[in-house]
């Protein structure tokens, strides 16, 4: 399994705060990541803000050291499929059959 998917362009470059975003690496996800946006207040309210809370502690982009949920939700939507495809790469489909042993 991936720990770290290399740097990616994105689909349709984006501006924050003066900065303009064209690449990003993403890590692997963490139980944590996982289970930590439920707590979160926004996510309480709309249970689809959680990818934008997982999407930002996994996803860098360039010159960045750490992404806040404000990025995610200000680049385009484009890129937002393409990381949440990106995301779910980590999670590989299970197998219909429990692994053997012995």
């Amino acid at each position: 399994m991936k720990d770290l998917i290399t740097s990616t362009l994105l689909k349709k470059p984006f501006v924050y705060l003066s900065q303009n975003f064209s690449s990003f690496t993403m890590r692997e996800p963490t139980v944590m990541d996982e289970i930590a946006p439920y707590e979160d207040p926004r996510v309480k309210k709309n249970e689809r803000y959680a990818i934008i809370i997982k999407l930002a502690r996994v996803t860098t982009f360039e010159g960045q050291e750490t992404t806040n949920t404000k990025m995610i939700e200000k680049m385009p939507a484009v890129n937002l499929n393409q990381l949440m495809d990106k995301y779910n790469s980590f999670f590989p489909e299970e197998s219909e059959e429990p692994p053997s042993e012995g």
